[in-house]
């Protein structure tokens, strides 16, 4: 019996949503359906879904290197992730330590097929949680207009009837900090001047000197009124004069200006996605200060390194990474937007087909019939053992068909429609590769590898299910010289060449 555990997650921005209780409910009646044995849960309550810093999620991702279970459960792919970059990047990591997800309300299957209709889903989560966020916002900045609070409290103020007014027990904090910050004083003084004398952050620590960037850059501290692009003069009670704010604030961007000069982190992207054309070792990411103190960035071959005996040159990294990027937005371009969006609908339905709302519940009905009459002849002529076996036979038929049943319901109603998809395929041909956001998503959508040589590149795309192929460094040098479909374990991937 294979070992699972469950992860749910309930989001205090949504209030009528799945209960931790019943994300539990469907997710062991699932175990018990294929035979799992659920050994832990990891549970975090009202915690958003929009990135993985979730206290049990990370636990959960922790303890997956034991290697204690094999499979990890949850309600629905929004429970684990509403990013579809962190979605991917976490599956990937369950992965490689051998465990697998799962969601048991959009178990697709384990083929391709299933492979990509988890990535569609987590795309429509992402889209879903977007669309929420743009309602959310709308309504704070509502909010905004008339200077309510809009969540976030600066140190030094309380919320009284939605109104931002002065704390009297810790507007010492932000008057010390600026008056002390404008006199010249070091940050870590100030902060140890405030923890001496008792004082804590709004979570209870003690101050360090990231605990004062945001303060000293905030407004709303002169009365100024902050919300998005809402700005309200004298819309909320001063601590500190504009003079004083001012020159602090100048203060402030010098000195992390000469405290963060050349500690920028470079994005390598494309790492795990290109390998040497002459070795086929990975390349990885390197950096290097030129002669005036600027850095240049590259991708080298790892076989250097090593001092394999390969030669392969240093591959300048905005250049490289542009090139793929151009390559692989051009082949997603010469895709028909309409037929690619009825595509993807078209393999959700049968994905989802075994869920019939209507069938399911006659199907229900007709076994609450069953029972009911199984439990008028035990109560009308007495038990016997077959009677007993056919009323216990039913009940666990009633409650797996009730489960199957909400399932149907979720599927039905979470089903995108065709225009949706032709807006998530149409988000993808207006991204801009000129931006890095834009490289890095068509990126993550379309390459598969790419294989570097000193005068080329040979791009390989995932399949049409969006899936590795595993094509080998041997089998691209034998595939011919010019764009090919190479075919291994029955899928096929784009091979496209391109020079340099």
């Amino acid at each position: 019996m294979k070992k699972a555990v469950i992860y749910a997650r309930y989001s205090s921005d949504k209030q009528t949503e799945q209960s931790i209780e019943g994300q539990l409910y469907d997710c062991y009646n699932f175990a018990k359906t294929f035979g799992l044995q659920v050994i832990r849960e990891y549970i975090d309550r009202a915690m958003t879904g929009k990135n993985d810093d979730r206290p049990q999620f990370q636990q959960m991702l922790s303890d997956s290197a034991k290697r204690e279970f094999e499979i990890v459960l949850v309600w629905k792919l929004d429970r684990f992730a509403r990013n579809t970059t962190d979605a991917a990047i976490n599956r990937y990591t369950l992965k490689k330590k051998g465990v697998k997800l799962i969601s048991v309300m959009e178990h697709f299957g384990d083929d391709a097929t299933g492979e990509m209709m988890m990535h569609i889903v987590e795309a429509m989560n992402e889209y879903y949680s977007a669309d929420l966020r743009q309602k959310t916002l709308r309504g704070m900045k509502q909010s905004a207009l008339k200077c309510e609070s809009t969540g976030h409290i600066p140190l030094g103020y309380k919320v009284v009837d939605k109104k931002y007014v002065i704390d009297p027990d810790t507007v010492y904090i932000p008057q010390t900090v600026f008056k002390r910050y404008a006199a010249g004083d070091r940050l870590i003084d100030i902060a140890q001047h405030l923890n001496e004398m008792g004082y804590r952050t709004r979570k209870g620590k003690l101050f360090t000197v990231n605990s004062f960037y945001s303060m000293l850059s905030n407004e709303k501290y002169t009365g100024v009124y902050k919300y998005n692009d809402v700005r309200i003069e004298k819309g909320m009670p001063a601590i500190v004069n504009e003079e004083v704010f001012e020159f602090v604030r100048k203060r402030l961007a010098e000195n992390r200006k000469r405290a963060g000069k050349n500690t920028a982190k470079a994005d390598y992207f494309l790492s795990g996605k290109l390998y040497c054309g002459h070795c086929g070792e990975p390349l990885s990411g390197m950096s290097s200060v030129g002669r005036n103190g600027a850095k240049h960035y590259y991708y080298r071959c790892n076989g250097v390194v090593k001092k394999s005996g390969c030669a392969k040159k240093l591959e300048k990294k905005e250049l490289i990474e542009a090139e793929v990027c151009r390559t692989a937005y051009e082949a997603f371009a010469a895709i028909g937007q309409d037929e690619f969006a009825a595509r993807v609908l078209d393999m959700m339905k049968v994905a989802c087909g075994g869920y019939t709302v209507d069938s399911l519940a006659a199907n229900l009905e007709d076994i609450n019939k069953k029972l009911d009459n199984v439990v008028n002849a035990i109560a009308n002529a007495g038990g016997n053992q077959v009677l007993y076996d056919k009323l216990n036979d039913l009940t666990e038929q009633k409650e797996q068909t009730e489960r199957s049943l909400r399932m149907a319901k979720t599927a039905h109603d979470d089903m995108p429609t065709l225009e949706q998809l032709k807006v998530i395929v149409g988000d993808v041909l207006a991204l801009d590769m000129d931006t890095r956001e834009g490289q890095k998503a068509i990126a993550e959508l379309m390459v598969d590898k790419v294989y570097v040589y000193d005068d080329k590149l040979t791009v390989v795309f995932k399949d049409k299910n969006g899936k590795s192929v595993n094509i080998s460094h041997d089998e691209i040098e034998k595939a011919p010289a010019t764009d090919s479909t190479l075919s291994v374990g029955g899928s096929q991937s784009l091979i496209i060449r391109t020079h340099l």
